[in-house]
């Protein structure tokens, strides 16, 4: 795989470890979409970005949606894949799959491998795990605040995703 810095070459790139993920270790207190897009605008006013383009992949497109909800001073362009603004924008089923995933489940798997290679904490990997699978219960983003966004968006969704076709196209409808 190159490195992201090969493909964009005309302006700095700035990967973000969320909570609990890479070396960010397990903060005090939930994991939520909320708090990642906060931390997200922390990094980058540290950084002495003003205004950046913002991509996003399943949760980090949840907190680069939110992102641009909480901060949209912050974001110029906005590119989300796979992401829902509401439980009912997944697939049937994701909620209770998401009820039954445990640390347990990971045990010997490469994510969890990578958690404890990285992590400031190795032994926070169930505590991660607890608070990710709650992440989006009772999820609901207004529709009249995403519309209100002025960052052109670009959507995308994949053909096996656990998100709604037609919640995608939802999306992209309120975005103009």
């Amino acid at each position: 795989m190159r490195p992201l810095t090969d493909l964009i070459t005309d302006r700095p790139v700035i990967v973000v470890d969320q909570r609990g993920h890479g070396r960010t270790g397990d903060l005090p207190g939930p994991i939520t979409y909320e708090a990642l897009a906060d931390d997200a605008a922390a990094v980058l006013s540290d950084a002495g970005v003003a205004k950046a383009d913002v991509v996003g992949y399943s949760m980090g497109a949840g907190a680069a949606l939110q992102l641009a909800l909480r901060h949209p001073q912050r974001v110029d362009h906005l590119g989300v894949a796979s992401v829902s603004f509401n439980e009912a924008g997944n697939l049937p089923g994701f909620s209770q799959m998401m009820e039954g995933i445990t640390p347990e489940i990971f045990a010997g798997t490469p994510m969890e491998a990578e958690f404890k290679r990285l992590a400031p904490d190795p032994d926070a990997f169930p505590s991660v795990v607890n608070k990710i699978k709650v992440m989006d219960q009772g999820q609901e983003w207004p529709a009249e605040d995403i519309r209100a966004l002025t960052s052109p968006t670009f959507v995308i969704v994949g053909d096996h995703d656990i998100v709604r076709p037609e919640h995608a196209v939802e999306l992209y409808r309120l975005r103009g």
